[in-house]
């Protein structure tokens, strides 16, 4: 099995130092390809070392980690990113999200717990911390209501969408909104692979196969 690439980004030298020795040391599964105290290194040298995962800080002096990931995404576009910092920031948080970052990571978690959650990211899966979950989910839920389509802008709805489920629906609404999968994820706090299994499903009911074919229906359903 191949092993885990990662990246590692934190201007603070000792500790990223420590976490260096400790991921060689205790973690043979992964092997840390870059280790950097400048984001803008790392980005000068992403597209060569192809890290499967980047775990980073987010203020540093040089280039935030919000920035550093949109520049890091833009490169390699299925690069995973997990912040790993101090900040308690809810705001800070949101901003993360939207860049793309698919964890965030308390550096008082212990070195097992931040291996997991790599790994979990890897999987597919968005972490947060816990006390900021509830918090990060109702903000985003309140702007997905706001934007909701097929609750509130349309009459009658097709006899195939009132066959969806509630969570089918709420698939169905984003992906009309131009939504990627990664990005549903994001939003609903789930899986990609759980995004993908949604869709499909939404396609089986529809009678379509691809998102070209869905924007086509939906013109013709009078929903876009």
């Amino acid at each position: 099995m191949d092993r885990i690439r990662l990246m590692l980004i934190d201007d603070h030298p000792i500790f990223l130092e420590g976490l260096t020795t400790l991921v060689k040391i205790g973690y043979p599964e992964i092997e840390v390809v870059g280790s950097f105290n400048d984001p803008r290194s790392a980005i000068r040298d992403v597209e060569t070392l192809r890290p499967d995962i980047v775990l980073m800080d987010i203020r540093m002096p040089t280039m935030d980690g919000v920035e550093a990931t949109r520049r890091l995404r833009t490169l390699v576009p299925d690069i995973r990113i997990v912040v790993l910092t101090t900040f308690k920031d809810i705001d800070l948080i949101q901003k993360a999200l939207a860049a793309g970052v698919k964890g965030y990571i308390l550096k008082e978690s212990p070195v097992e717990s931040v291996i997991e959650n790599i790994k979990s990211v890897l999987s597919g899966n968005v972490l947060l911390p816990a006390e900021f979950a509830e918090q990060v989910a109702w903000e985003r839920q309140d702007r997905h209501d706001d934007h909701a389509k097929l609750r509130h802008d349309h009459g009658e709805l097709p006899a195939v969408v009132q066959s969806l489920t509630n969570r089918e629906r709420e698939i169905l609404e984003l992906m009309l909104d131009n939504q990627s999968n990664s990005m549903i994820a994001d939003r609903l706090f789930l899986s990609e692979r759980t995004v993908r299994n949604y869709v499909s499903r939404v396609y089986e009911e529809i009678g379509i196969h691809d998102r070209a074919g869905l924007l086509l229906w939906a013109i013709e359903n009078d929903l876009r």
